[in-house]
């Protein structure tokens, strides 16, 4: 059985939605892509060409300069299959907040699992630290936060009995280039970093990256 179809059999509700989480897979070999979260904003609408088709997680290859804008960018150094799994809206379909995707690599039986969150949104005018931690950190048990959406997104698999551990794991929380820095000398996101590090060190979470680009081996 593909790690696909596990993931299906697993968390599926019934036939129809086994139909419907076929969709929330986007496998490519392209080494050079970008993962695109759509927010309808009313006061800035998409031009014509660019107005997402679904409110989920999706594979973009020539993204217009405002989708660039929104998405992370993802460089691979090795030609393989990639599949990126939308899983807020989508996989997981209920009004918890989750984590946008998630990237496997290979068929069957990857090796790694990449948690990905896209907070592509962080405002760029009000450039400071505090800013960036809101949406990454937060203060805590409202499940906003980034590292909350992924951790929730996880419990999520545990729950339905998919066994994340047997992977090695990596988490990618996507920011504009320009808030980069301040995530850097953030010391409570850099805290944030550590203690999930160790206290996820038996789930064999191997790292954590923040930044507007992902690069895969």
């Amino acid at each position: 059985m593909s790690f696909q179809s596990h993931i299906i059999d697993k968390v599926k509700l019934n036939k129809e939605h086994a139909r419907h989480c076929e969709d929330c897979f986007f496998t490519t070999t392209s080494m050079n892509f970008w993962i695109w979260d759509p927010k309808n904003n009313p006061e800035i609408p998409y031009a014509p060409g660019e107005a997402p088709e679904s409110n989920y997680a999706q594979i973009l290859f020539l993204p217009t300069s405002r989708q660039r804008q929104e998405s992370l960018e993802v460089k691979c150094l090795s030609d393989k299959d990639r599949t990126l799994i939308a899983l807020d809206k989508c996989l997981i379909p209920d009004k918890n907040n989750k984590c946008e995707g998630l990237i496997f690599e290979g068929i069957e039986n990857p090796s790694i699992l990449i948690w990905v969150e896209l907070k592509m949104g962080v405002k760029r005018k009000n450039q400071n630290p505090k800013t960036l931690e809101d949406r990454i950190i937060g203060e805590g048990g409202d499940n906003k936060n980034a590292f909350d959406q992924i951790i929730s997104a996880i419990n999520f698999f545990e729950e339905k009995g998919i066994d994340t551990s047997i992977c090695q794991n990596q988490w990618h929380i996507a920011i504009p280039k320009d808030m980069k820095i301040n995530a850097n000398k953030s010391n409570a996101i850099q805290a944030r970093i550590r203690k999930e590090l160790k206290g996820y060190r038996q789930k064999k979470l191997k790292t954590i990256t923040i930044g507007p680009v992902l690069e895969l081996d």
